[in-house]
């Protein structure tokens, strides 16, 4: 996330231009609220009193999302691929979120929608992060080499590869390893 015209830094990585233009949206802060009064306002006038809950929670969770992820979701074309979607800096609207309580029905409405979300943080990592499945925080700096950033896992759901406590080198994971090489060298 950047503000609208905030041109990326030299050593960020979206400045290497990696990410197609026609797939990156900038967006301002603001834009990230979520819509608390105008959800309960309209699902007041839209659901039936035998609507199932589970319906009317998925409903909720919607549209209380901020306006512009509704878009994004509802313009997200189908695809036979995962369609992953990526928020970074998530640091800049952690007051709107402020715990996994909070988190937890924003990424089950985006996920429900058939989206793989991944979300970057810059600074000290906030409680909320823990409604995510997998939580790893990456230490290093890509000007000493990305081979020699740290991963370390705090929350992983599934699979042998990576377990809660491990640490391990980005150069050392094959599959990350060989997309980082591809792009970054």
């Amino acid at each position: 996330m950047r503000e609208p015209g905030q041109e990326p830094k030299p050593t960020d990585v979206l400045s290497r231009q990696i990410v197609p233009p026609d797939r990156l949206s900038t967006r301002a802060t603001s834009e990230f609220m979520p819509n608390e009064a105008e959800a309960r306002i309209a699902v007041t006038s839209v659901i039936r009193s035998d609507e199932p809950p589970g319906n009317v929670r998925r409903l909720l969770e919607f549209l209380r999302l901020p306006a512009a992820t509704q878009q994004m979701l509802e313009s997200t074309p189908p695809s036979e691929g995962p369609q992953v979607v990526v928020l970074s800096n998530g640091h800049r609207i952690v007051a709107h979120y402020p715990s996994a309580e909070a988190v937890a029905p924003t990424i089950r409405a985006i996920c429900e929608s058939g989206i793989t979300f991944l979300m970057t943080f810059g600074d000290d990592p906030p409680p909320g992060r823990l409604a995510f499945d997998n939580v790893i925080a990456v230490d290093g700096r890509f000007s000493a080499g990305w081979r020699t950033a740290t991963l370390t896992v705090e929350k992983w759901s599934r699979g042998e590869t990576l377990r809660p406590g491990s640490v391990v080198r980005l150069g050392e994971l094959r599959p990350l390893a060989s997309v980082l090489s591809a792009e970054l060298g």
